[in-house]
């Protein structure tokens, strides 16, 4: 089986076994053995250091589906064209960091 593997929609596809601690991120979490989970959202779990919850979206900002590098990946809530973006409420920053 594959770690990783690139989908036609061009999103990178991930394998978690089912101790990786954002194991039930993954698409097929009712698997005994663990599941895929797209890169950008597993990248931007591991960046905040929690999982991230089902309307939080993530924006490739370069619009390329397979550069999931932390400074091309933005955090929304709800769909990507109307979502909002999370922001600093005094400076209005939207580049976000673990605390």
């Amino acid at each position: 089986m594959k770690n990783k593997y690139l989908r036609e929609n061009g999103y990178v596809m991930v394998w978690l076994p089912k101790n990786h601690r954002f194991w039930f991120m993954a698409t097929a979490a009712k698997c005994p053995w663990g599941g895929y989970v797209r890169e950008h959202r597993l990248v931007m779990a591991e960046h905040l250091n929690r999982p991230l919850s089902p309307n939080e979206t993530i924006h490739h900002i370069d619009g390329d589906r397979a550069n999931n590098d932390i400074a091309n990946l933005e955090l929304r809530l709800g769909n990507h064209g109307q979502g909002a973006r999370y922001k600093c409420a005094q400076c209005g920053c939207t580049k976000l960091e673990p605390f």
